[in-house]
Order: C-alpha cells, then structure tokens, then sequence
C-alpha cells in the first residue's frame, strides 16, 4: 500500500490551470498478503517490525488546480524518462529526464485529466547528473548466484560496466562477488544468433567489483555475455507493486485511471498484467484501462532475482512466452479485475519477427481469436521512433529515415479505450 505521497515541490505548470507536483512515494507491503508472493524475493527482503517491507519511489503529478473530469492517467516513465504529455501533439520531448513534459496541443489537459509518472526502476539513478524517475528497491537476502550482462558495443570500448549501461543511458551495476572468481566466463558472437564463441579467461577481468576488461577492447556490432556471481538482489518486483499503489491512490480521487506504457515501459505493463497484479491488497481494481505502445510480444526482467529493468537485449528468458493477450491475461482473469487492453505496435516490431506473436499461434502460423477485453491493432509504415526526426538523424543507417508520427492514431485509440 502506499503509506505516503510526500510533497516536494509545487510549481504552476505553462499557461493552463495546472501544477507541476514532484513528491515521493512511499510504500509499506505486507510479504504474506495475497498474489505477493508472486514478487520474487519480496519474503526475503528485511521488515520492519509491523512485519512490513518498505520502499519509495519518486512520483510527478500534473494535476488540475479547478475541478478535473475525474479520470487519471499513470504513465510508466521509460528508463526514468517523464517525456511529453500523452497524446498530445507538437512539441518536442525534452531530453532531460526530469524536464517539464511539453503538452503540446494539450489534449487530456485541456479535458481535466490528473496525469502522473512513477519510478519504477530499481537501477535508474536518483541523484547526481543523470538522476531520474527511480525507486530505491528493498534488497533481498540472498547467498551468491549466477547471473549475465549482455551488450553489444557500437563501438570500441575498453572495458564496460556490470549492468547494461552505455552512451546513452547509465545504470546501477549488479557488483561481483569475486572480482578473481576462476568460475566467471566470457563468451562473444558475432549476431544474435551465431553460436557462443569462449573468450579465453586471459583475455580479460574484473578491474573492480563493477567493471571489467578485455585486452584490445570489446569489438564493434559484437555480442558480448558474461556470467558471474553476485549476492546484490534488489526486489525488483518492487516496482511493479508501486505502480499498482500509485494507481489505487489515483483511484480514491478519481472514477477512472488509466495505464500508459511505451516500450520499455509498456514491457512492464505487459509483465504488470501477466504477474495478476490489477487488483490492490483490498482485492479492489486499480486500472480501468491499459495501454501499451510499440511493447510487442515481450515483457522483460522486471520480476526476478538479479533482473536489470533496463536490459535492452532481446533474447534472454525473460521475453518468453507467454506472448498472446488471453495467455498473458490469464491470472488476471483468474483474480479477477480485468482491465480493457490496447496494444499497439509498429512495422519495426512485426519485421523484428515478434509483433505478431500478439495474435498469432506460433506454431501453425494461425490468427487467434481477439480477446474480449482487449484489441491489437498495426500501425501500418511507422516505426519504433515515431516522429523522433533529430533522434533518427544520429543512427547509423544506409537508407533515409522518415518522421511519420503515429500520435494522431493513438490518440484516436486513447479515446476508443476510454
């Protein structure tokens, strides 16, 4: 349950009548109330003595300062990232994690929508200059155990992080146990699914507990795996249980509260309704409606012990099965609290090979029946990126790319979920 949302700051939000809220979340659960045990290592994680695990997250709110139209949105922040204001058209996103998000035309503003973000990520860094939306996980009890990073440098690096931090974004390391553990392996490859290949031990080490190196440098477009122990295991979990208590607290002051996810975070929504969670520690219903973006057929490791939530690597377990909507449905409909589901995805996540997985059986190739409380949907030519032209000027790619902006259509879809 969320034991308290504490106030930081309130400022006045643009030219509408809105503020601007930055405030903490925190989280008091209880490890033996029911569907918690579906949190891995929630019941090894230290209690205080009311027998409940704590934890806070940080939390944005724009919220009207006259009278709302009594709907909520939570939106899942992507690696820590506010962005812009949901379906809303114009403006570009900030790239500051924490900046103001940009309205643009304002669309659920200018009808009364509550809209709020919460950190979810354990390894999203809170503080310092790459600080934000995080959440600081209670860590489990654990001995050593096996664990990989993953990374496919672009290029040559001469050592890199225990975590699948890069350029572009840095996360909290998983720290090894023995930075000479004989036990540890290396292995590379070539493209995703060429056979491992051994890298002699040697070659490389641990410089540190969380960071290691290979003579010469790890390679361009090379797909590096390096599995090792780590007795560091946050509760991962622990993010998905702060979405859910955001948004019952949305509910009290609200009729409706809907979910957004794009992504990454729209994997976690997956994960969020695969685990059952839609339903609060009174067995109410949280979200009245979920809609995840470009997320595929995946989720991510977002509930297991060592998970890096932040881990853009495609083929690992955690992206298994099950993929189709009644499958990934099916606890929820067990306990209950069924939202209506939208997904939606782009041309990039069905010539990836995954995005038909939705609603495709994998075996015979053939289309499923459409769940009653959801709809898939294709939108046709558009991209992973969106409308993101300045982002898609610096890729390294052999054809032009185009600036199609798919918001027009989710925004059509929005109101179709409402």
């Amino acid at each position: 349950m969320l034991e308290s949302l504490d106030v930081r700051s309130v400022e006045p939000f643009a030219e509408r009548h809105y503020e601007w809220v930055g405030a903490v979340a925190r989280f008091a659960v209880d490890p033996a109330a029911a569907d918690h045990d579906r949190i891995t290592d929630l019941g090894l994680a230290p209690r205080d003595e009311d027998g409940r695990v704590r934890f806070d997250a940080d939390v944005r709110l724009l919220r009207p300062t006259a009278d709302g139209c009594g709907r909520a949105l939570l939106v899942v922040p992507n690696r820590g990232r506010i962005g812009a204001v949901p379906f809303g058209i114009g403006g570009a996103v900030p790239a500051a994690p924490l900046a103001l998000p940009p309205a643009g035309d304002g669309f659920l503003l200018d009808r009364g929508w509550t809209i709020a973000w919460c950190g979810w990520q354990w390894d999203i860094p809170r503080e310092g200059a790459d600080a934000a939306l995080g959440l600081t996980a209670p860590v489990a009890e654990v001995g050593p155990g096996w664990l990989r990073v993953e990374f496919r440098p672009d290029r040559v690096e001469p050592d890199h992080a225990l975590s699948d931090s890069g350029p572009m974004f840095r996360y909290a390391d998983l720290p090894t146990v023995d930075v000479h553990d004989p036990a540890a392996t290396l292995t590379v490859r070539t493209s995703p699914l060429r056979p491992k290949q051994p890298v002699d031990r040697s070659r490389w080490r641990f410089t540190g507990p969380d960071r290691f190196a290979l003579d010469g440098g790890f390679q361009p477009f090379h797909w590096y795996e390096l599995v090792y122990r780590s007795s560091f295991a946050p509760v991962v979990g622990a993010g998905l249980l702060a979405a859910r208590d955001v948004g019952a607290h949305l509910r009290s002051g609200h009729e409706r509260v809907f979910a957004f996810g794009i992504s990454q975070s729209g994997r976690f929504l997956r994960e969020f309704l695969h685990e059952g969670l839609n339903v609060d520690e009174r067995g109410e219903q949280v979200f009245d409606g979920v809609f995840a973006h470009i997320a595929s057929a995946r989720r991510g490791e977002f509930n297991r012990r060592y998970g890096q939530p932040g881990l853009a690597h495609p083929l690992t377990p955690a992206y298994g099965p099950p993929h189709d909507t009644t499958a990934l449905l099916r606890r929820q409909r067990s306990v209950g609290g069924v939202p209506k589901v939208v997904l939606t995805n782009s041309a990039w996540e069905y010539w990836r090979g995954d995005g038909a997985l939705v609603h495709q059986d994998p075996r015979t190739g053939d289309d499923l029946p459409e769940d009653p409380d959801a709809r898939s949907h294709l939108l046709s030519g558009t991209d992973h990126l969106g409308a993101m032209a300045a982002f898609k000027a610096l890729l390294p790619v052999a054809n032009p790319v185009h600036a199609l902006d798919p918001s027009p259509v989710l925004r059509a879809l929005m109101v179709q979920l409402v």
